[in-house]
């Protein structure tokens, strides 16, 4: 039954190469490729995930674990990151945990970015 729901709910989107055409930057398509293996353990993995008013880079909406890539281009005022954490707040008042990691950490190794980040996840399913 819950594999006929995500269905309806997602279509096609579960698979690895619908995330990667949804992602909206090369450094989002460069994590969820990287990071595939390692991020999918822990549940559908969602790239452009819809959440309030906002579009979560990469969401794990099965233990509410927002992961946001952060390019230079677009982050790189402090106006920039003021709004940044006021949608961190925005997102973690609906109980969801906001995973942060700047473009040039990703495009250095974003396996390591994706192994740590599944690390925080194993984290936090034992605390809740």
């Amino acid at each position: 039954m819950i594999k006929f729901l995500k269905r309806i709910i997602f279509g096609d989107r579960p698979g690895k190469q619908a995330q990667l055409a949804s992602c909206a930057s090369p450094m989002e398509r460069l994590f969820v490729s990287a990071g595939w293996d390692v991020l999918r353990k822990h549940g559908l993995v969602i790239a452009q995930y819809p959440l309030k008013k906002y579009r979560l880079d990469v969401a794990i909406p099965e233990h509410r674990i927002a992961i946001e890539i952060d390019g230079n281009e677009y982050h790189n005022s402090e106006m920039q990151t003021e709004k940044d954490k006021a949608r961190d707040r925005a997102v973690m008042l609906g109980g969801w945990i906001v995973i942060r990691y700047p473009g040039r950490e990703v495009y250095r190794d974003a396996y390591a970015c994706a192994v740590e980040a599944g690390k925080i996840i194993e984290a936090m399913k034992e605390r809740r």
